[in-house]
């Protein structure tokens, strides 16, 4: 293979971010790489690059990358999230982590009419509705809309003392392990104790007590943890 004709990283070229993108624009996206690469980015949380290859046209074809700096630099090639349903459940089980569940349906814009189907999807909000022809690429636009919203909306955040109630009621259940639980599911989260969004603790919560084997012990500190919440609501 020939050498690409330019490379250069995204923040300077292609892929404009998602907070910046006109909801229109976002809708009316199609399915490709351009597509994948900004999901890549703003979803995934990927840092990207690209080249610029030439093809047998004389045109330039643009081939994006997944940039990773373990092991040193090393790039793979972006997953078809916005064409490849499997690479899309990831996006989907990205948003979920978030506490963004995924809503899609599959309808039908005139009764009987071939050819009118789409999909609808959408994360929390019924004002991050997305749609398409293909349930991969309603994810792609649905996941854009809601990091785009969230990014126009600064989240309230949590007292960082919420982390330490929340340490020691489960350390009542799950012993001296219970601060290591807590730090792995921020973790897995994205999240930081003393920037936790409110909007977030609900789901946080949940997925923390499924860490709890015993039903009888997961309720307890469920019902535990709903009378702190209610506390720090009133007095918010």
């Amino acid at each position: 293979m020939s050498d690409p004709l330019r490379r250069e990283s995204l923040p300077q070229e292609a892929a404009v971010a998602a907070s910046k993108l006109d909801l229109n624009v976002i809708l009316n996206m199609p399915a490709g790489p351009e597509m994948d690469a900004l999901v890549a980015k703003e979803v995934m949380g990927y840092a990207i690059d690209f080249e610029e290859w030439p093809s047998a046209s004389g045109d330039s074809k643009r081939i994006w990358f997944i940039v990773s700096s373990e092991q040193g630099v090393a790039r793979t090639r972006i997953p078809k999230y916005s064409t490849d349903i499997e690479a899309a459940w990831v996006v989907g089980k990205k948003m979920r982590s978030r506490g963004d569940a995924l809503s899609l349906q599959h309808r039908h814009m005139i009764d009987d009419a071939p050819g009118t189907a789409i999909w609808t999807a959408w994360f929390r909000r019924a004002n991050d509705l997305a749609w398409a022809v293909t349930p991969s690429l309603a994810i792609c636009r649905a996941a854009l809309l809601t990091i785009r919203s969230s990014d126009e909306t600064p989240a309230k955040t949590v007292a960082g003392n919420l982390f330490s109630i929340i340490e020691h009621e489960l350390a009542k259940i799950m012993g001296p392990i219970a601060p290591l639980i807590v730090h792995e599911k921020l973790a897995e989260f994205g999240e930081s104790r003393d920037k936790f969004p409110e909007s977030r603790v609900d789901s946080f919560l949940k997925t923390l007590g499924e860490e709890i084997p015993d039903e009888g012990e997961r309720a307890s500190f469920a019902a535990a943890m709903a009378e702190v919440l209610l506390i720090k609501r009133r007095r918010s």
